[in-house]
């Protein structure tokens, strides 16, 4: 078997599989490996006895796809069940609290302005620093520019 015999026999077993650009894209990547190899200096004939059967060749291509294709849908799924199972467990502990909606809101809202007035507190007791550190700087600037 040659080279050429041994691409056609290739794209023949993969014939059946839909997607043509990948198709493609695997028979350039065996010409274009075997093609290298024989620019090394390697004969024809020992690269396909490595290469072996072009047969096993495409069962093999295509057991990986039908596997990596499982896969993918295997985690779809599993992304639906979490985001399912996710909106469940807030709905889960809302109830676990067994507080109506207009106090969770209530407490809510309290703990937003907490925070606020935390954030404002703590820059009221910087705001000298800063100013002190901005006036210092740029009188450092002044006196070094003279």
């Amino acid at each position: 078997m040659d080279k050429q015999e041994f691409i056609h026999s290739l794209r023949q077993q993969l014939s059946d599989i839909d997607d043509y650009t990948y198709v493609n894209d695997t028979i350039e990547y065996y010409q274009d490996y075997i093609e290298t190899r024989m620019r090394k200096g390697e004969s024809e004939s020992v690269i396909l006895n490595e290469l072996g059967n072009p047969g096993l060749i495409a069962k093999s291509i295509k057991a990986s796809r039908d596997e990596i294709a499982t896969t993918e849908r295997s985690a779809s799924i599993d992304d639906e069940t979490a985001t399912a199972s996710d909106s469940g467990l807030y709905k889960g502990i809302f109830k676990f609290l067994n507080l109506p909606g207009w106090l969770l809101k209530l407490i809510l809202g309290a703990s937003v302005v907490a925070m606020l007035v935390l954030a404002f507190l703590v820059l009221q007791w910087l705001f000298p620093v800063i100013v002190v550190g901005a006036l210092g700087y740029m009188l450092y600037k002044l006196i070094k520019g003279m």
